[in-house]
């Protein structure tokens, strides 16, 4: 595919469910590609729930495979991802918010012993908010992941294994638990998570007082 493999882009009322199965999302174009499978929720959209299973996610290197959004003031409620095999992508999976969007997700028991999660360019899996968000939520469980290869060098990604950045006034809760991470690249951590707060405009000045 030239740009997107799939992409869903919900922007007014209820999606009361979503759900994939069994299917492939291979081959983003290496210069013009973007995601094998975006899904935003947007606008005053609302997402009940959806559910992932069973896919594969492949050859989509320097792309990204899944990638799951929030923005305006959508709610994306709880989408679980598991049991998928991802190989070979830029990054596996990433899940991101913005403005003040509430998004909930499940990345569970995706990779296994005979396959794991391997060849990202950059984080294995992601979790990030916008500088600018003025709130929402972030609601994560990243668990039962199998993240490298232990006989492959660098195998499980060469940003880190499970990565976030949690920034502007966004209230995350994140549950880690579980994985198993084998052969990060370089200097790259395992799991790594920063929390920045707001940046200008956002950020403001303490007086000097209440420093």
């Amino acid at each position: 595919n030239a740009h997107n493999g799939f992409w869903l882009r919900n922007t007014s009322g209820t999606l009361s469910s979503f759900t994939v199965s069994g299917s492939t999302f291979n081959d983003v174009n290496d210069t013009t590609g973007a995601n094998a499978f975006l899904f935003e929720g947007s606008g005053t959209s609302t997402m009940t729930s959806g559910s992932i299973s069973g896919s594969t996610f492949a050859n989509n290197t320097p792309q990204r495979a899944l990638t799951v959004q929030g923005h305006e003031t959508a709610t994306v409620g709880t989408l679980t991802v598991s049991g998928n095999t991802f190989v070979d992508n830029g990054v596996h999976a990433s899940f991101e918010q913005d403005t003040s969007a509430n998004l909930t997700f499940r990345f569970i028991n995706n990779g296994s012993v005979a396959t794991p999660m391997t060849g990202s360019i950059l984080q294995a899996v992601n979790v990030f908010s916008s500088s600018q968000a003025t709130g929402g939520t972030i609601t994560g469980t990243i668990s039962g992941n199998r993240i490298g290869n232990p006989a492959v060098a660098g195998s499980a990604g060469g940003a880190g294994g499970i990565s976030g950045v949690i920034q502007g006034q966004t209230d995350a809760t994140l549950l880690v638990d579980g994985n198993i991470i084998r052969q990060t690249s370089g200097d790259a951590r395992g799991i790594g998570f920063a929390f920045r707060g707001a940046a200008p405009p956002l950020a403001t000045t303490l007086p000097a007082n209440n420093v």
